[in-house]
């Protein structure tokens, strides 16, 4: 959820799949 374009995504998908590895936000 590094970009704005992937925060939607890191939100919505934390529940399906961990969080990227290196990527802390």
């Amino acid at each position: 959820g590094t970009t704005t374009t992937l925060a939607v995504d890191d939100t919505v998908g934390y529940k399906k799949k961990p969080p990227r590895k290196g990527r802390p936000d």
